[in-house]
Order: structure tokens, then sequence, then C-alpha cells
């Protein structure tokens, strides 16, 4: 028969209407007779609106997808900079990480750190970049804009970081990044530029206290109790970062991360939405534990609950999931009682020394022994790694951080010394006094 013959498939098409205006369309079709001829009838439906609702989801999907992304670089870079924060103790480092970072998030090249005194005079500190107007009217900007802020001006964007001894300090960007019209991207970079007017002030007293003692002092090494309060300092302010961290990032990680929680347990969510929110759920979950990790790291919180070897025992543990080589920890039943700035001036000494045993010994066994002996604590690294010639050490010592484990020891009122040779490993012997005469350290003498 004739109606049993082959009947078309479904397909898709677009149809001019009467009207001028296009429609999508499905249209199936079937051979008929129609008046004795073979003619064909045709089944036509309008899937206008749902096809204008998968683009629509699609194109949700994308800015799903880019908004995702973007928020994790985001975070990443406000984790990558607060960390490497801790380790510089000058402006200058602290102003070209600054720079840095935000060139490279933009992404941005005419970037300048400016200093506008009131002298209606302005200076470029970091870059070369400076803006057309003129210094009086860019002065009388400046005492106007909000304290890290970002503010559009004819020439691109600025920032205010601070005042500072009768300056302000403006970060100017002078191009206008398409990123920075983003509110997300506006609030990373302000939060960058609050961790920078915290420690701003607070470096520029030191620089000066520091400037003003070697003056004094010449070539001799910088006091012990010079290097104690500028440790003290550096603790102070990884303690603030930690508690603003946990405080506020961390907690509104949380939040977000319960709200997302919440809208997975719709059963009615479309298959596609809820892989979509399960991946941001568990980047979510990544960049918590990140937070909770630098916030340990910044402030210890087992030094001050169960002692040094406790905080050891942890930092170790936590270290060998994450390295190739093995750590043996010796305390002989150690039990003295440390100080807030022996305890943190140990813990910070292991710590660094574990870096190095990542970055530069390739060992695989590294031991650390803590003991007491004649009123001094002593600790002893060692590593059957690749070694050094100490005479030719130069240069290595620097990049492996020794002159920061000096300084922390001299700060201490101890004593550090190194022996290796090539392909032999490294031990390196260290020993302070259990107290400290602070009126005059000098008195103390170490034992034969």
């Amino acid at each position: 028969m004739y109606h049993e013959r082959y009947t078309s498939p479904l397909e898709e098409q677009k149809i001019l209407r009467i009207d001028g205006s296009w429609a999508n369309v499905e249209i199936i079709s079937a051979p008929i007779l129609y008046q004795g001829k073979n003619a064909a009838i045709s089944v036509l439906r309008n899937i206008t609106e749902r096809i204008e609702a998968e683009h629509l989801r699609r194109m949700a999907e994308e800015k799903l997808r880019i908004s995702e992304n973007r928020y994790f670089r985001l975070q990443a870079s406000l984790d990558r900079f607060s960390h490497d924060l801790f380790g510089v103790l000058k402006i200058p480092e602290l102003e070209d990480r600054l720079v840095k970072e935000v060139g490279a998030m933009l992404p941005a090249e005419r970037i300048s750190l400016l200093e506008v005194s009131g002298q209606d005079r302005v200076s470029s500190r970091r870059g070369s970049h400076l803006p057309m107007m003129k210094p009086k009217t860019l002065c009388r900007l400046s005492r106007q804009l909000p304290i890290c802020k970002v503010t559009e001006i004819p020439e691109g964007n600025v920032l205010k970081i601070g005042e500072f001894q009768g300056a302000d300090y403006l970060l100017f960007i002078g191009e206008r990044p398409h990123l920075l019209e983003l509110e997300p991207v506006k609030i990373w970079l302000e939060t960058i530029c609050r961790y920078v007017s915290v420690l701003y002030d607070n470096f520029r007293a030191i620089e000066d206290l520091t400037r003003e003692l070697e003056q004094a002092a010449g070539r001799k090494q910088a006091p012990s109790w010079l290097l104690r309060l500028l440790f003290r300092l550096n603790e102070h302010e990884r303690r603030r970062l930690a508690q603003d961290l946990h405080d506020a990032a961390l907690q509104e990680q949380i939040i977000w991360y319960r709200k997302l929680d919440q809208l997975l347990s719709d059963s009615g969510m479309p298959p596609a939405a809820r892989e979509q929110l399960e991946r941001i759920s568990q980047g979510l979950l990544d960049v918590i534990y990140q937070i909770r990790l630098t916030c340990v790291d910044l402030r210890p919180p087992m030094l001050k609950e169960e002692g040094i070897v406790a905080a050891l025992e942890s930092m170790f543990e936590f270290t060998q999931l994450r390295s190739d080589y093995s750590i043996r920890f010796q305390t002989d039943g150690f039990r003295t009682p440390l100080s807030e700035d022996q305890a943190i001036g140990l813990y910070r000494i292991v710590q660094e020394l574990l870096a190095n045993a990542s970055k530069h010994s390739n060992a695989s066994s590294v031991s650390f022994k803590l003991t007491q002996s004649a009123g001094w604590i002593e600790l002893v690294y060692d590593d059957d790694g690749i070694g050094m010639d100490l005479e030719k050490a130069g240069d290595n010592f620097v990049s492996m951080g020794v002159y920061g484990m000096k300084e922390r020891v001299h700060s201490l009122n101890g004593t550090i010394a190194f022996r290796s040779s090539p392909d032999q490993g490294l031990t390196i012997f260290i020993r302070f006094p259990v107290t400290e005469a602070e009126s005059n350290p000098g008195e103390r003498q170490e034992p034969s």
C-alpha cells in the first residue's frame, strides 16, 4: 500500500512567517495519495521558544564556567599574595610584590606606585607611568580619595593605599583593564591593597628604626633585642592576618558552601547544573582547606596549647604527607618550658629547615634532635642529601634562607654551626640559653 511507504525523519528548519519574522520548527513528512496523485503531508511544530531557551541555557553555563574560573583565580591570587607577604620585611619587597601581582592578574602593564607629598610633589616609587594631570591636581585628588577603594580617573584607575608620614601612597593603573569593570575583581584588588596597607606603616617604622641603628652601629651585627623586636612585629602581623583570614575569608567561604549544599539538595535540579554546582562545591572545600592551612602556618595553634614538641610533631606529620623523604624526630623526653619568643623562633627555624630539605637537599632521610643540656636548648638537624662545600657556599646560603635562620638564632642569644661536604649530607647545630639576661645578654657565656 502507498501509506506504508517511507516517512521522513524529524528535521529542524527555519521558516519565514507572513510578518517577515523567522521561526524554528520541527517537521515530519509522509507521502499520501491526493486526488489520485502522489503527494506529501507535513506536520510542523514551532520550537522557537525551546531553541531560545537552549541557547540561553548554554550561555548561562558558559558564564557560570567563566565565573567559576575567575573566582578560583582571584582566590588563588589572594592566598598566594598573603602567603608571600610573610617572607618580606622591607617596603621595596612589599611594593614590588604588589605591582607584580596586580599586573599579572588584571593583566596590565602601565602600573605605578606613586608617592604624593604635601608640597604638591609626585614621584614614582615603582613603575615609570605617571598620570598626565598636574601635580597640584593629583595632590588635591589624593586627599579626597577613600582608603583602598578603586576610583576611576580620566587616564585609568587609582587606589589609595594609605597615608604615611605626611604623604599619600597611590596605586595608579594607567589603563582600563576590562576585568576591573567586574565587581569581584574590584573586591580582589581592594583586598590585596588592604593587606599592603596593614603592613605598610609597620614596615616603615621598622625600616626607619633599623636605618638609625645601622648608622649608629656601623657594620656591627644588629643587637639581639632589636631582632627580637622585629620578629615580634612580624609574628604580630602574622597573627592579625590569620585572624582576618579566619573571621572574614574563611567564614565567607563556609557560608557560600552551605548555600550550595542547600541548592544541591533540590531533587528537581537538572543534571548538567548539578554537575557544575558539585564542581564549584568541591572547589570551595579546597579553598576552605587551603585557608585553614594558611591560618595554621601563620599562627600554629598547638604551639601555645600543647607546647613546642607537640607543635613540631604535628608539623612533621603534615610535611611527611607532602614530601618524598622520611623525617625522624628525637626529643629524649624534652619538657623544658620555653618563652613565647623561644618557642615561635624554634618553630620558624624548623619550618625553614624543612623548606630547605624539600628544595635543595635531595635527601631521602632527615632527622631532628631536640634536647636540653646545662641550661641550653640544643637542636641538631641532619640529612643524607647532596651536602655542599661550606667554603664556597656563599650565595647558596642566601638562597637557602640561612641568613634568616642565623638572625633567628642570634635574636635568641644563640649560636648556629654547619658541618657538610659534597655528597656527605648537611648537619646544623643550634643552641640557645633556656633563660635570657635581657639587660645584658653579652654577660652569658656559652659553656665549653
